[in-house]
């Protein structure tokens, strides 16, 4: 991701209360190519399959493809911030 990020502490927080570990938190950050709106000028950033397969081919450990693969980043344009992070369903 070319932004210049800021975490806030509660994306912090529900990365540890939801066994989302940081690196997968970056991962989605800078390989996630589903971008969606999320309101209050904020988007949701996943990953998609095709991407995961891509980056499986590129040497990604396969694990920590299967934790982003159902995790989505919300991120917040107005502040550059990374609001939380959550497990899609």
């Amino acid at each position: 991701m070319d932004r210049d990020l800021t975490y806030s502490a509660h994306a912090f927080i529900r990365c540890q209360q939801r066994g989302i570990p940081r690196a997968a938190m970056e991962l989605v950050l800078d390989e996630g190519d589903l971008v969606e709106p999320a309101g209050d000028h904020c988007e949701r950033i996943r990953v998609s399959r095709m991407q995961a397969n891509r980056l499986r081919e590129r040497g990604i450990d396969r694990r920590m493809l299967e934790r982003v693969r159902n995790v989505a980043v919300i991120y917040s344009r107005r502040t550059a911030q990374v609001v939380t992070v959550m497990h899609t369903h």
